[in-house]
């Protein structure tokens, strides 16, 4: 399941900005901020901005393993 989890501040500010959790089950794949009143679709671009922007990560991590092994080997 994936899942959008605010996780606060729940200080009773609602307008304020909050943090934000993306998983898939119980793994965190990103976290963005956003405020409430920014709307839904904004809170849902945000959470995908944040998992491209982990995934392009990932990426270049990996790609410089490679790169790193790679060299070892040569």
């Amino acid at each position: 399941m994936i899942a959008i989890i605010n996780r606060g501040p729940h200080t009773g500010d609602s307008g304020g900005e909050h943090n934000y959790d993306v998983r898939i089950g119980d793994e965190l794949i990103a976290q963005f901020k956003h405020k409430r009143s920014d709307g839904l679709a904004t809170c849902l671009r945000k959470a995908a901005d944040a998992v491209e922007q982990k995934q392009e990560r990932l990426i270049r991590a990996i790609s410089e393993l490679a790169k790193e092994e790679l060299r070892k080997r040569l």
